[in-house]
């Protein structure tokens, strides 16, 4: 797998992440299925990044929070959509969450042993 398809895949699975983030952050609980999106997004950024390891192509900290930036506000339009069945914008709901905060939780999920 190439560099930059690594890069895309991380980045899919950072969206992810991050919309069930946003979703637990704005409404305060979670989900079963917010729980797994979560787990499987985690699981497969980890898998993603220690098979890179190995070809020296591992993500630093660093990147791996460019990817969760530059994500951020996609995740965001998304989870408009599921959060408190719709009913807020993506400034409204932007507002009801600390971005720093979710981004800063996302990385230590990802990073975490």
């Amino acid at each position: 797998m190439s560099v930059l398809h690594k890069n895309k895949e991380i980045y899919n699975c950072a969206f992810i992440l991050l919309v069930h983030l946003i979703l637990q952050a704005s409404e305060r609980r979670t989900t079963h299925p917010w729980g797994l999106a979560i787990f499987n997004s985690l699981a497969q950024i980890q898998k993603i990044n220690q098979e890179s390891q190995a070809t020296g192509d591992e993500l630093s900290k660093e990147q791996l929070m460019g990817i969760l930036e530059s994500a951020y506000e996609t995740a965001l339009v998304n989870a408009v959509v599921e959060a408190w069945g719709g009913i807020y914008k993506p400034e409204q709901l932007g507002s009801m969450v600390d971005r720093d905060e979710i981004i800063r939780e996302a990385i230590a999920m990802i990073i975490a042993e």
